[in-house]
């Protein structure tokens, strides 16, 4: 179910490690003598109303602010937890991380869900979570057979379930269907496919991906 309010959920995730421990939520010390604040209240706040609004560009504005946040927070709670002697505020840590980052992959999904513009991908998880949007993977693979581009998702989709398979690289790499610079091409044995530099041609086919599919999709908007 899609949380209703992220700044509400926040402050439920910070009132249930301070009922479980008795003690404030960890934080950095501002000039080392104040408790800094995380400035997840505030931005989670901000972005529930960019939703509330439906505002395209707030939405993605006060997202980024939110991730900024979280993300630095992420890191105070995972030092927190690996400084902890007591095991059971540890353990509390460690859940209010997991929650915070739960957190921020619920506030992902529903900017994505908010606005129209296609995000690129940096990673083949991104990739994967993008074409899992029904609406969004059809735009792609419409678009793809639209300029003759399918072997570009369709590499991408392959690397998505790990398939390193004889027929993945005949497909793909051995009749040049999809574009790989000629010094990464040599690196592939076909008798050794498990070693073969996957990770690296999928990083030249995102840079395709999204120079030649996602910033296309998104100027015809």
């Amino acid at each position: 179910m899609p949380i209703a309010s992220y700044k509400k959920e926040w402050e439920g995730i910070k009132a249930n490690f301070e009922r479980a421990t008795n003690k404030k939520k960890p934080s950095e010390k501002l000039l080392g003598i104040f408790n800094k604040s995380s400035g997840i209240e505030k931005a989670a706040g901000a972005f529930d109303a960019a939703l509330k609004k439906k505002e395209p560009k707030a939405i993605t504005t006060t997202f980024e602010a939110l991730q900024t946040a979280a993300t630095a927070y992420q890191n105070t709670l995972a030092k927190a937890a690996a400084a902890e002697k007591n095991k059971d505020v540890q353990a509390e840590t460690k859940v209010m991380l997991l929650e915070l980052t739960n957190l921020l992959d619920e506030a992902e999904d529903a900017e994505d869900e908010a606005t129209p513009k296609l995000k690129s991908c940096g990673t083949i998880g991104g990739f994967s979570k993008l074409m899992k949007n029904k609406d969004k993977g059809k735009q792609v693979h419409d678009y793809a057979k639209k300029v003759y581009s399918t072997e570009i998702v369709g590499f991408l989709e392959a690397m998505v379930k790990k398939d390193h398979s004889p027929k993945t690289y005949k497909t793909f790499v051995k009749d040049n269907d999809v574009n790989i610079s000629g010094s990464l091409h040599e690196k592939f044995n076909e008798d050794d496919l498990d070693s073969a530099p996957w990770d690296e041609a999928t990083k030249e086919v995102l840079k395709q991906f999204n120079d030649n599919i996602i910033v296309a999709i998104n100027r015809e908007k």
